[in-house]
């Protein structure tokens, strides 16, 4: 809204968002490039939005033990960052980032709360909205045996809703690709 981009204006006029942020501590720093980052997106400067995630990933990677700590935070930078790569058409980037999201699931050193896991495995219903949206119907039909064996790895964490939302998707990919016969699904 007009009033909430007025407010974050208000905010990054102050100093400390022009400054150099290695002064600040670990999560001070990350916490920098997902504002400036959010800031570049609300101003449709993908680019630098692109740049401020991409710091933001960079930044927890270097630092293993905040993604231990917690890698919801880590989830969201790479959700952020995923869709800045989609913005720039880096299509194969993106995959790569949302398979790095995914890995965390078999991650022994992360605890896995249900909030994580859900997050983790929609990842699958966000990276197929992007593929549609850019018209890479085909590459949401790659995906569907991965989600497949997801669900039912997984069952406890999709409820009716969310798998209904999936198989919808799937529904969608296969019309997409003009197989109309398996988008009856």
């Amino acid at each position: 809204s007009r009033k909430e981009k007025a407010e974050l204006e208000k905010l990054m006029i102050n100093p400390v968002w022009t400054s150099d942020p290695s002064s600040l501590p670990l999560s001070s720093t990350v916490m920098y490039y997902f504002i400036r980052g959010l800031d570049a997106f609300i101003k449709d400067d993908i680019t630098s939005s692109f740049h401020f995630f991409k710091k933001a990933v960079s930044h927890i990677e270097a630092n293993p033990l905040m993604i231990e700590d917690d890698p919801y935070r880590y989830v969201i930078a790479l959700d952020n960052l995923a869709i800045m790569q989609q913005q720039l058409g880096m299509h194969d980037e993106m995959s790569e980032t949302f398979k790095k999201m995914r890995g965390l699931a078999g991650n022994k050193k992360i605890p896995h709360s249900t909030d994580l896991k859900t997050a983790v495995l929609l990842s699958f219903g966000t990276e197929m909205d992007i593929w549609f949206d850019a018209g890479l119907f085909d590459m949401a039909v790659a995906m569907i045996p991965d989600v497949e064996t997801a669900i039912k790895q997984n069952s406890r964490f999709f409820n009716p809703e969310k798998k209904a939302t999936l198989y919808y998707q799937f529904a969608l990919a296969f019309f997409g690709t003009k197989n109309y016969s398996k988008s009856i699904y």
